[in-house]
């Protein structure tokens, strides 16, 4: 592949995915707030907020058994559990 030229055009490839897929995900994430504060009645950026520490343990340990603790006790801070 690098003696073709192709391994840059293959990794930029890769780069342009990886964006498209960071993409879908805010949004899917923003269309899950929206619902999580229509039912309670909250502000969807306020929810956001709140949840930061949860989406930042979860890129910074890449373990999901890690997070569960940090987002639920930023759901019951948002008032999303009980």
């Amino acid at each position: 592949m690098t003696c073709s030229g192709q391994a840059c055009r293959i990794l930029l490839v890769f780069a342009q995915i990886i964006v498209v897929i960071f993409i879908l995900h805010i949004l899917i994430l923003v269309y899950q707030l929206l619902i999580a504060g229509e039912v309670v009645c909250r502000n969807l950026f306020r929810l956001l907020l709140n949840m930061l520490p949860a989406y930042f343990m979860a890129f910074g340990t890449t373990s999901s058994s890690a997070m569960i603790p940090v987002t639920l006790s930023q759901s019951v801070r948002n008032g999303l559990t009980e």
